[in-house]
């Protein structure tokens, strides 16, 4: 994003802002050029509608997301660290999102946003499973799992984040897609603590005494 116009990168930092905490369908235009300073005419010199800039904002969303995934499922780090990390990463990218917007891009499944969502969405995790696929080679992952198992838990979490009675026992989305992703990863048992989390020796710390 660096090497965008200023007023180009404005737009996409105060729409991101915008629609995370009040959804698609109620911000405006006039609203996101007021809250940029960027006036309407600057805005159409970049975006032809709302849900242009709305679709940027995701595909930098998802670019920056999985070049992230990458680097870390690639480094050295054990499986459990790389998986633990993902919930963080989920955590970071989910704070201050609101009902409004997860509503308005999974609830309208015509509109070009909801599509676009979806097809950028198949991609990474399509790129995710092929990580798995590795890690279960490697023996990190139970050999008796079907990886599409995996996809197919993926799929339904989408439709536990719209489920307005799921929601409502959560004081805040971020809490709700928390929950879904530790599921995800942990299960019900209790979890225990990979080396270097809560308080527990790292495994060079490990190493050093070892």
């Amino acid at each position: 994003m660096k090497n965008l116009p200023k007023k180009h990168r404005d737009l996409l930092v105060k729409a991101r802002e915008l629609f995370w905490k009040f959804g698609l369908k109620r911000v405006t235009v006039e609203e996101i050029c007021a809250e940029s300073g960027v006036s309407k005419m600057t805005f159409y010199k970049y975006f032809a509608n709302k849900n242009e800039l709305a679709m940027e904002v995701l595909d930098r969303m998802f670019t920056e997301n999985m070049a992230r995934f990458r680097e870390v499922m690639r480094s050295e780090r054990t499986m459990e660290e790389k998986m633990q990390w993902q919930v963080q990463m989920k955590m970071e990218g989910t704070t201050d999102i609101s009902q409004e917007f997860i509503k308005d891009v999974y609830g309208d499944k015509e509109s070009e946003v909801h599509q676009f969502w979806a097809e950028r969405t198949s991609q990474a995790i399509g790129e995710v499973m092929e990580e798995y696929r590795h890690a279960q080679e490697q023996g990190w992952i139970r050999k008796d799992m079907k990886i599409e198992f995996i996809l197919y838990l993926v799929n339904k979490f989408f439709d536990f984040a719209n489920d307005e009675a799921l929601i409502a026992q959560y004081d805040t989305m971020q809490d709700v897609i928390i929950e879904i992703n530790k599921f995800f990863l942990y299960g019900i048992l209790p979890h225990h603590p990979a080396p270097g989390e809560a308080g527990t020796p790292s495994r060079a710390e490990q190493n050093s005494k070892g």
